[in-house]
C-alpha cells in the first residue's frame, strides 16, 4: 500500500466507508477478470497481477482495523472471500473455466509435472485470502467445511456409482464421467489450498503455531460446543457429517473443517481397497498431503507453553496425552502407508506423502506417538526388504523416506536396546547395498551401464536423507555409519568424473553432512571429515584441471560443482567458531590438531586453478568465493600469513582480479580482505613472512592508484577504501612517502598543482599524527582523507 493506514484513519467516516466499498467492488471485478483470463488461457496475466496487489492492499486495513473504526468492513471482506471462492470453483458453484462466450473449458486431470504447482504459483493470492479469512473466521471456516464435505460426498457417490455399475475398468471411463470427476477434483484441490492458508501460516524460520484468530474462534465456540460430538465427528471419517446426531449445531467448526479433510483421505483409502485407485486424482492426493503436512506441524501435539489459552476442542482432539492425538497419528500413518503402496510412481504425490511422514517424526512428542503404531515398523521392514513398492520410489523421494526413518529412531531414546536394533534395521541394508554395487567384480567395466548408474544415484540420495536426519543425540552414530560411505564416494567421484549428475549428487551429500554434523563432531571425527572432504576436492581437481569440453552445458555444470564445494568449505569453516563437539578428554587440542581454517585455505588452493575468469562472472559463485576468503582473513589472519609462498601468490592474484574486474560489492570484499591482512601485518610484524610484507607493499601502490588517480573509482567504496589505505600506510610508511614523492615529482612542471597537492598531503598525514590502528586514529584519518579527496582528486584524475 502506497500510503500508511494512519492517513486513511483521518478521512471522514462516510468517505472512508465509500472508499472501502469501491475497493471491494474493484477487487471482486478484477477477481472475475482473472478467472476469465485463466479460462481464455491468455499469456499476459495483467489482471492476475493487479488482483494480487488489490488483495495485498486489504491486509493493511485488517491489521489496523482498530484505527479505522469500520465495523462494517467485515461485510466487505466476506464479499471478497466469497468472490475468490466463486472464481476458483467450477460450474455450477463458481466461474472457473467459464469463457467470455459462455462456453466452459473442461478441467484436465493429466497435469504437466513440469508446470509450477498451484500452491506456489498462486501463493501470494492464497496468503492474502488466508489472512482475510482469519479476519472473519465465523463465516469462512463453516463455509469451507461445508463446501469440502459436499464435494467429498459427491466424489464418494460418483466413485461408488461407477464401482457398483461396473461401467469402468480402466482410467479412460468415458467423457461424461471423466468430466464430472475432473471438475470435482479441481474444486477439492482449490478448497484444500484455501483451507490450508486459512488454518496455518507458514513463515520461514518461525515456529509453526495455530494462528491466534483460529484459536480464539475455537475458544469462543466452547459455550455451545459439545466435546463428545466434536470428537465423534473427528474420529468417524467413514461416516457422513450429517449422519451424526446434532453434529451441525454443536461441533467445533475448526475440528469440522479438519475432519472433512480426514474424510477425503478415508474416501481415497476405500477407493484403493476397491481397486479404484486409477479413478483418483494424484493432484488432489498431493494437495491433501501438503495440507496435512502444514496442519500437522502446527496443530498435532503442540507445545502448550506457546499459548496463553488453548481451545478445549483442539486440546482434547490433538493435545499431548490425548487419545485423539494418538488416533490422529495412527490415521495419518495409515494414509501414508496407503499412498506409498499405490502412488510410488507419482513423484509429487509420493514426495508430499513422505514429507508428511517427516513432519510426523521431526517433533519428539509426535515421534514417540508414531513409534507406538505398528504401521511405522511395517514401513521400516518394507524399506529394508527392498522388495516392496517403496523400492521403486523415485530417488529424491527415497531421500525423504530415509530421513523420516532415521528421525523415527529418536522416538526410542528411552529404550536403548530397541533403538540399537532399530538403527541396524534401518542403516545396515544401505551399507550392504553399497558393498554389493561397488564390490561387483565387473564394476570397473560396467559402471557406465544405466542400471548401475541409477542404483548409485539412488544410494547417494538415500545417504543424503540419512545425513539430513542428524540430531545432537544421533550424530556420533550417524557419522560412524556415514564415514565409510563418504570414503567410497570419493572413489566414485574419480570413476564417474564424466557424469555430472553423479558428481553433483556426491557433492550434495558432502555438503549436507558437513552442514548438519560438523559443529557437533568430536575433534577426532572432525579430523576424519576434514581429510575425506579434502580428498574429495583433490580428486575432483585432478580430473577437471585443464579439462577440455565441447558440451555447451559443461560450464554450468562446473559452476554448480565449484559452488557446492565453496559452500562445503564455508560450512567446514564454521567449526572454528561454533563448536559443540567437545569430547570428555578434550582439555587440550589433540596431537596433530588441524583447524578448519587450515583445511579451507588448502581446499581453496586446489579450487583456484579451476576458477577461470569466465566462471567468476557468475555472480553467486564470485560472491561466495571472495566472501569466504574475506571471512578467513577477518577471523584467522595469522593463518593467511603463515601459508606457503605459492599459495599466498595465488590468493594475491585472485584479490587483484577481484579489485577491478567485477561488481562494486566484490571490490569492497577484496578491499576488506587486504585491510584485515594489513592490520595483522602491522600488529605482528615479527611473525609475518617477507613475501606477505612485499604483498602489502604492492597493494599499497594498487590502492593508492585506485583511490587517487582512477576517475572510475566508485565513491560508495570510499569508507572501506580509506580504512584499507590507512592500514597499508601503517604497514610501510616509507613506501607511502615514496609514492607521494613520485606523484609530486610528476607535478613539478605545474607549480600551482604541485603546491596544492603538497599541502593536501601534509594535512592528510600531519607530522604529529600517530600511525596506529586505534579507532581514534582511524576516524581522524577518515576525516582527513575525505577533505583530501575533495581538494585534489578532481585535478589528479584529469592529469
Amino acid at each position: 500500500m502506497l500510503f500508511p493506514v494512519s492517513c486513511f484513519a483521518g478521512i471522514p467516516h462516510p468517505l472512508l466507508s465509500a472508499f472501502i466499498q469501491h475497493l471491494t467492488t474493484l477487487t471482486c471485478n478484477f477477481g472475475v477478470k482473472t478467472a476469465l483470463e485463466e479460462a481464455e488461457q491468455e499469456d499476459d496475466k495483467i489482471y492476475k497481477e493487479a488482483f494480487e496487489k488489490l488483495l495485498a492492499s486489504w491486509i493493511g486495513f485488517i491489521l489496523h482495523q482498530d484505527e479505522l473504526e469500520l465495523p462494517e468492513m467485515k461485510v466487505q471482506v466476506i464479499e471478497v472471500i466469497n468472490c475468490y471462492l466463486k472464481c476458483n470453483l467450477g460450474i455450477p458453484d463458481g466461474l472457473r473455466n467459464k469463457r467470455k462466450s459462455g462456453a466452459v473449458l473442461e478441467d484436465k486431470d493429466d497435469y504437466d509435472e513440469n508446470d509450477e504447482e498451484d500452491r506456489d504459483k498462486y501463493s501470494d493470492q492464497l496468503s492474502s485470502i488466508g489472512a482475510l479469512a482469519r479476519y472473519v473466521p465465523h463465516h469462512t471456516i463453516p463455509l469451507l467445511a461445508r463446501l469440502l464435505e459436499e464435494h467429498v460426498t459427491r466424489l464418494f457417490g460418483q466413485l461408488q456409482r461407477l464401482h457398483q455399475s461396473g461401467a469402468v475398468t480402466t482410467a479412460d471411463n468415458g467423457s461424461a464421467d471423466s468430466s464430472v470427476l475432473n471438475d470435482l477434483n479441481e474444486d477439492i484441490h482449490w478448497l484444500l489450498l484455501v483451507s490450508s492458508h486459512v488454518l496455518t501460516i507458514h513463515a520461514e524460520g518461525e515456529t509453526p503455531l495455530v494462528p491466534s484468530e483460529i484459536m480464539n474462534y475455537s475458544i469462543k465456540q466452547s459455550n455451545h460446543m459439545d466435546l463428545n460430538t466434536t470428537l465423534k465427528v473427528l474420529s468417524s471419517p467413514g461416516e457422513r457429517f450429517d449422519s451424526i446426531p446434532g453434529a451441525d449445531q454443536v461441533t467445533d467448526s475448526v475440528i469440522r473443517l479438519i475432519s472433512s479433510v480426514f474424510r477425503l483421505c478415508e474416501v481415497e483409502n476405500r477407493a484403493v481397497s476397491a481397486n479404484l485407485a486409477y479413478l483418483l486424482s494424484p493432484l488432489v492426493g498431493s494437495s491433501a498431503m501438503w495440507f496435512l503436512n502444514r496442519w500437522c506441524i502446527a496443530y498435532l501435539l503442540p507445545n502448550e507453553k506457546h499459548y496463553v489459552e488453548m481451545s478445549v476442542a483442539l486440546k482434547s482432539a490433538f493435545g499431548r496425552g490425548s487419545e485423539g492425538a494418538q488416533w490422529t497419528v495412527a490415521f495419518l500413518l495409515d494414509k501414508v502407508a496407503s499412498n506409498l503402496s499405490v502412488w510410488s510412481s507419482e513423484v509429487q504425490l509420493a514426495e508430499d506423502t513422505v514429507k508428511l511422514l517427516v513432519a510426523l517424526v521431526e517433533n519428539r512428542g509426535r515421534c514417540q506417538s508414531v513409534m507406538k503404531c505398528p504401521v511405522m515398523m511395517s514401513l521400516v521392514k518394507q524399506q529394508c526388504s527392498g522388495q516392496s513398492q517403496l523400492s521403486i520410489l523415485p530417488s529424491n523421494v527415497k531421500r525423504f523416506l530415509m530421513k523420516a526413518l532415521v528421525l523415527a529412531g529418536s522416538g526410542l531414546d528411552e529404550q536403548k536396546v530397541l533403538q540399537d536394533e532399530y538403527w541396524n534395521l534401518v542403516l545396515l541394508p544401505l551399507h550392504e547395498r553399497f558393498k554389493t554395487v561397488l564390490g561387483r567384480p565387473d564394476f570397473e567395466n560396467s559402471f557406465h551401464n544405466d542400471s548401475i548408474r541409477l542404483e548409485v544415484i539412488d544410494l547417494i540420495e538415500s545417504a543424503v536423507g540419512v545425513s539430513e536426519a542428524t540430531r545432537h543425540d544421533n550424530v556420533d552414530m550417524l557419522f560412524s555409519f556415514m564415514h565409510p560411505v563418504l570414503t567410497e564416494c570419493v572413489k566414485l567421484t574419480g570413476i564417474y568424473h564424466n557424469y555430472p549428475d553423479i558428481v553433483q549428487s556426491i557433492l550434495e551429500l558432502f555438503g549436507t553432512l558437513v552442514d548438519r554434523q560438523i559443529c557437533l563432531l568430536s575433534p577426532a571425527n572432525s579430523r576424519k571429515l576434514y581429510e575425506v572432504s579434502l580428498s574429495l576436492i583433490q580428486i575432483y581437481a585432478k580430473f577437471n584441471k585443464d579439462k577440455k569440453v565441447v558440451d555447451p552445458d559443461a560450464e554450468e555444470d562446473t559452476f554448480s560443482d565449484i559452488t557446492m564445494m565453496m559452500l562445503l568449505l564455508s560450512n567446514l569453516l564454521s567449526k572454528d567458531y561454533v563448536d559443540f563437539g567437545f569430547s570428555e578428554d578434550h582439555a587440550t587440542a589433540p596431537e596433530g590438531h588441524v583447524s578448519a581454517s587450515d583445511v579451507v585455505l588448502y581446499g581453496v588452493n586446489m579450487l583456484i586453478p579451476l576458477m577461470t575468469k569466465e566462471l567468476l562472472k557468475f555472480p553467486s559463485l564470485c560472491t561466495l568465493y571472495y566472501k569466504l576468503l574475506s571471512f578467513v582473513a577477518e577471523l584467522f589472519p595469522e593463518k593467511l600469513c603463515q601459508l606457503p609462498e605459492d599459495l599466498v601468490n595465488t590468493l594475491i592474484q585472485s584479490m587483484e582480479l577481484g579489485l577491478t574486474n567485477f561488481s562494486v560489492d566484490i571490490t569492497r570484499v577484496c578491499l576488506e580482505w587486504i585491510g584485515h591482512v594489513a592490520g595483522y601485518v602491522y600488529n605482528k610484524p615479527d611473525t609475518t613472512s617477507a613475501y606477505i610484507k612485499a604483498a602489502m607493499d604492492h597493494y599499497l601502490q594498487v590502492v593508492f592508484q585506485m583511490l587517487l588517480l582512477e576517475s572510475c573509482f566508485d565513491m560508495d567504496l570510499l569508507e572501506t577504501g580509506s580504512q584499507t589505505f590507512f592500514a597499508l600506510i601503517c604497514c610501510n610508511q616509507e613506501k607511502f612517502r615514496q609514492l607521494v614523492n613520485e606523484l609530486l615529482t610528476k607535478m613539478q612542471n605545474e607549480p600551482k598543482y604541485y603546491e596544492r597537492l603538497s599541502t593536501a598531503f601534509n594535512k592528510l598525514t600531519p607530522f604529529a599524527m600517530k600511525f596506529d590502528l586505534t579507532r581514534k586514529t582511524k576516524v581522524r584519518f577518515q576525516e582527513n582523507f575525505d577533505k583530501f579527496l575533495v581538494n585534489v582528486r578532481g585535478f589528479l584524475c584529469v592529469k
